[in-house]
C-alpha cells in the first residue's frame, strides 16, 4: 500500500519527534547516569513532545550491556569510556518512530572507536551503493563476500536470493572471510 501525503506527513512527524528527543537524551549523558533514569527521561520527553505513547520501552545501555540489543535498562550508571546504546522510539498519531544510536561516554577505548568508525563507515558506503528496487545481483561485489540477509523495516529477515530486492530503510549484512581489507570500497569489484 502505498501512503498518502498526509500519512507521510504523520511519520515524518514522528520522526522528527525522535530526531529531536535523541538530541535531549545525548546531551543528558553524563558520568554517573543509570541507564533507568536515562530511558524515563526519554519517556518523558516523549510525553512533553505530545506524543500518544512509546513505540516501546527505550533501550539504554552502558558498557557490556550495549551488546546485548534487547537489554531492559536498569540502575547500572555510566561510566568514563563505556560505550552507549541507546534504542527508541514514539507513537504519534498512530505512527511509529524508531532510532539507534551508539556513543562514548568521555574518550573512548581506541579498538572501540576503530570499529565504531568501521561500523559507520560500512552504512555509509552501503547507503551510497544501494537503492530501492535494485536487484541484489546487480550489487558488484568482489568473490568471497556473502550477502547474509536483508532486515526489512518491520523486523522482517529475508534470506536473499539474487532477484530480492531492497526496500527504503532494510539493513543488509554483509559477511567475509577477507581479512585484509584496509578500506571498505575495497567490497566492490573493480
Amino acid at each position: 500500500a502505498c501512503k498518502d501525503e498526509s500519512e507521510r506527513q504523520l511519520m515524518r512527524t514522528a520522526s522528527r519527534i525522535n530526531d529531536t528527543v535523541m538530541e535531549r537524551a545525548a546531551a543528558f549523558l553524563r558520568e554517573g547516569v543509570m541507564e533507568r533514569e536515562v530511558a524515563d527521561y526519554i519517556v518523558a520527553q516523549y510525553a512533553a513532545e505530545g506524543c500518544d505513547t512509546v513505540a516501546f520501552q527505550p533501550i539504554v545501555s552502558f558498557g557490556p550491556h550495549a551488546a546485548d540489543p534487547h537489554h531492559e535498562a536498569d540502575q547500572t550508571r555510566l561510566r568514563a569510556g563505556d560505550c552507549i546504546v541507546i534504542d527508541m522510539g514514539c507513537r504519534k498519531d498512530r505512527y511509529c518512530s524508531d532510532m539507534t544510536r551508539t556513543f562514548f561516554c568521555g574518550t573512548p577505548d581506541p579498538k572501540y572507536a576503530a570499529i565504531h568508525d568501521l561500523v559507520r563507515e560500512a552504512n555509509e558506503l552501503a547507503e551510497s551503493m544501494i537503492r530501492p528496487g535494485v536487484p541484489l545481483r546487480d550489487l558488484n561485489l568482489k568473490r568471497g563476500l556473502l550477502l547474509a540477509g536483508i532486515v526489512r523495516q518491520n523486523g522482517q529477515i529475508v534470506i536473499p536470493s539474487g532477484n530480492d530486492v531492497l526496500h527504503l530503510h532494510d539493513d543488509v549484512i554483509v559477511v567475509t572471510t577477507d581479512t585484509q581489507l584496509e578500506d571498505l570500497r575495497d567490497i566492490l569489484a573493480e
